[in-house]
């Protein structure tokens, strides 16, 4: 059933990549949200460990960042904006506090896939944000 409680949408769409970058995000709410929850999946599908990169800009062109982590080969890493804003969940760095909502820049030395998805507080629906 979509749309209605707890509904789920497709997930596997990946953020593009650009310029070299493994991923980017065009939107990604502050911890301090609107009711809304953004989280970043780091998919390696490599076989080595990867070093990923995160720097963001956030709405009032202030620059946050790096925040770093190494993700194992063939692992996942899932972060949410509390862990980029205050560099928790294994991160070195972190954005910091921003000013309204995030653009994210995932850069890697690896072959790493970045997912960016919203979950709805009240409702439990979740959104793939990552295009």
């Amino acid at each position: 059933r979509m749309g209605g409680p707890a509904a789920l949408r497709a997930m596997h769409a990946f953020a593009p990549r650009r310029g070299g970058d493994a991923g980017r995000t065009v939107l990604f709410n502050p911890a301090a949200g609107n009711g809304f929850t953004s989280r970043l999946r780091l998919v390696n599908v490599g076989d080595a460990e990867a070093l990923v990169s995160i720097t963001g800009v956030d709405d009032g062109g202030e620059s946050g960042g790096p925040a770093r982590i190494a993700v194992a080969a063939g692992a996942t890493r899932e972060l949410t904006a509390a862990d980029l804003e205050n560099g928790t969940a294994g991160l070195t760095g972190a954005l910091g506090l921003g000013d309204g909502d995030w653009r994210l820049r995932i850069a890697s030395e690896g072959d790493v896939k970045v997912v960016s998805f919203v979950v709805e507080s009240s409702t439990g629906f979740v959104e793939n944000v990552s295009r």
